[in-house]
């Protein structure tokens, strides 16, 4: 990935989470914070 980090997707994520009718996208950024979490310990 380069540099990204998981911050960076987070960011992007949210920036252009749109419409969201099912909450799919917003299950998508809080499956990132938990990996971002998870990947600290």
């Amino acid at each position: 990935m380069g540099d990204w980090s998981y911050a960076d997707a987070i960011a992007l994520a949210n920036r252009h989470k749109g419409e969201d009718a099912f909450g799919y996208r917003t299950e998508a950024v809080q499956l990132m914070r938990l990996a971002q979490s998870l990947s600290a310990r």
